[in-house]
């Protein structure tokens, strides 16, 4: 199937043509670089935010002490090697593997080559880019650059996800994973508004999201304000933008992007490597209970079989309990909606 896959002004939305290295709108004359292939869209009033996700892209865990952890799971050649099995076994550390291989078979029941915007792509989304043809946008060069999305997506844009370089009802399929808990809260609209006008009508999103929670661990987490804004909103990489899962599934149904599958996790149990990352500071001497919990958690991690056991066992509980738990508990959500 042969189309037309271009980049189009965020300005007019009128589509760009190519000089060289440069992408030229003939109807404002606005002109866009293009920088190793990479689309440069980024508005000047964004370079300060795109900024801190390039310092962060280069040292993604530089706000937490690691070293109590151990081996890290995801980097076992064992568990790599055997990742089918896995990703079954532990539930809480291949949430977002499972989700997009779902969304992957829906995708693919649906559309004949579809074409797919991954929205805040980072690195790229390599299950996803198997099911069509994909274009990717996020405001980080750094992570763009020698990337998969780099060398598998059809059209690459450093630019801003509120004024985004493509034209009304482009795309068959959008995707985002872990990007609109980071969106700020005067944003919002503007963001939704923005993922529909490119979306067609009858279309899927699909989103990996953030969001806020009344449950018992974020709460105690908020009561230390100092503490929450550096290891939950700075250092996991900029959730300026949390909101509660019903407020984030009523912005959907109200720009025509009804919801057909929703899960919840990380509601109660947390699995134990997250644990340690974002307690294992200052926050352990607040509560005896957190201090032994922790404590407990890192005799299981001095020893890698254990720890796997441990966090298998864990993630059935997590499961369990995800189905469970109300709404309001869920520290995320995955999300299917379909645009009306």
């Amino acid at each position: 199937m042969n189309r037309s896959i271009h980049f189009s002004c965020p300005s007019c939305l009128v589509q760009l043509n190519r000089a060289e290295n440069r992408l030229i709108c003939e109807r404002c004359g606005k002109k866009y670089e293009i920088s190793n292939g990479i689309g440069i869209f980024l508005p000047e009033d964004e370079r300060p935010y795109a900024s801190f996700y390039d310092e962060w892209y280069h040292n993604p865990h530089i706000a937490y002490n690691t070293h109590r952890i151990g081996r890290l799971i995801k980097s076992s050649d064992f568990v790599n090697k055997h990742s089918v099995i896995f990703q079954h076994l532990l539930y809480t550390q291949y949430k977002r593997e499972r989700f997009f291989k779902k969304v992957a078979k829906t995708i693919r029941s649906e559309f004949d080559n579809p074409l797919i915007l991954d929205i805040g792509c980072g690195g790229g989304n390599p299950i996803i880019a198997q099911t069509g043809e994909i274009c990717g946008i996020d405001c980080s060069m750094v992570a763009l650059r020698n990337s998969f999305a780099h060398n598998n997506y059809k059209l690459l844009a450093n630019g801003s996800v509120l004024s985004m370089p493509f034209e009304n009802n482009m795309f068959d399929c959008i995707i985002s994973s872990d990007l609109i808990g980071h969106i700020k809260y005067e944003d919002k609209e503007r963001f939704f508004k923005e993922m529909s006008r490119v979306l067609k009508k009858g279309g899927l999103c699909a989103h990996l999201l953030e969001t806020d929670s009344d449950n018992f661990l974020k709460k105690f987490a908020q009561k230390h304000s100092d503490l929450y804004k550096q290891y939950f909103i700075e250092g996991i990489g900029g959730h300026f933008g949390l909101e509660m899962p019903e407020i984030v599934l009523n912005r959907f149904r109200s720009f025509g992007l009804y919801p057909v599958s929703i899960r919840k996790y990380y509601t109660y149990v947390w699995d134990i490597e997250s644990f340690i990352a974002l307690f294992d500071n200052e926050y352990r001497d607040k509560s005896f209970v957190l201090k032994s919990v922790l404590h407990f958690y890192t005799l299981l991690c001095r020893n890698f079989k254990v720890k796997l056991t441990a966090t298998a066992i864990l993630g059935l509980i997590s499961f369990l309990v995800d189905v469970a738990a109300p709404l309001s508990k869920a520290e995320g959500l995955m999300v299917i909606c379909r645009k009306q």
